[in-house]
């Protein structure tokens, strides 16, 4: 499980977050898993919070869209806000790490190797903050046994 806690000051409309035109984003926290010594093993979840409604190629729990990083086969973005909704309050995430690599790129990536956040608007062509909160790890629960 990894677990955070984010605030953005504001959301960038009228970008496609599809087209590397579009790829910008008030808040994201990077997930890299794979061997560093094989880069082609490398994979990125890329958390977000998306400036608006998202497309999705597939979804996870509760509807969470998952759509490919414009740049690169090798990450897949996660959109777990979308939207000025909360912006200028914490907002707390709780995901299932292993779930969430697993659907968006198979078996076999549960190796971290590195966690990064990233606020940009370049494309935007304007002005925006974030805060981040302390992340963490921890382990899943069991499955209940029904004892």
């Amino acid at each position: 499980m990894i677990d955070w806690s984010w605030k953005i000051s504001r959301v960038y409309p009228g970008l496609d977050p599809h087209a590397k035109s579009g790829d910008d984003y008030p808040a994201r926290v990077y997930v890299v898993a794979g061997n560093p010594f094989f880069p082609s093993t490398l994979r990125s979840l890329v958390y977000v919070w998306a400036n608006g409604p998202v497309s999705a190629a597939h979804r996870g729990p509760n509807g969470t869209p998952f759509y490919p990083d414009p740049y690169t086969t090798q990450a897949e973005i996660v959109a777990l806000r979308q939207g000025a909704a909360g912006a200028g309050s914490w907002v707390s995430e709780h995901r299932d790490l292993r779930t969430d690599l697993a659907r968006a790129f198979g078996p076999g990536h549960d190796v971290i190797g590195a966690v990064a956040v990233m606020s940009d608007c370049d494309d935007a062509h304007g002005h925006g903050e974030a805060w981040y909160g302390d992340i963490h790890f921890e382990k899943r629960d069991p499955p209940d046994s029904g004892l």
